[in-house]
């Protein structure tokens, strides 16, 4: 087992990306780390859901996002993966 980075204790992950990054070891050496696939997150939210997250979204994006400085560092572990979400997303960036 391997220790999860410092802070992290929830994954939020599609099983593609999961598949075609070929994490599935990784993910499974987490220790004290909760995984969610985005997959199961999908039958939970209806269409008022759907419309109320993107209206929050667009019209108050800055309370979405933590706010930092352009000079903070992005990540403090070793490693950071970028992930971008879409059907197309076949690389692991690292």
């Amino acid at each position: 087992m391997h220790a999860s980075p410092p802070g992290v204790q929830t994954i939020l992950i599609s099983r593609e990306f999961v598949e075609a990054a070929k994490l599935k070891p990784d993910l499974a050496n987490l220790e004290n780390v909760q995984i969610v696939y985005l997959e199961d997150l999908r039958v939970q939210f209806g269409l008022w859901d759907t419309l109320w997250l993107m209206g929050f979204a667009c019209w108050m994006p800055a309370w979405a996002v933590s706010r930092g400085r352009p000079d903070d560092p992005a990540h403090s572990a070793r490693r950071c993966h970028m992930v971008a979400i879409g059907p197309s997303t076949r690389q692991r960036h690292g």
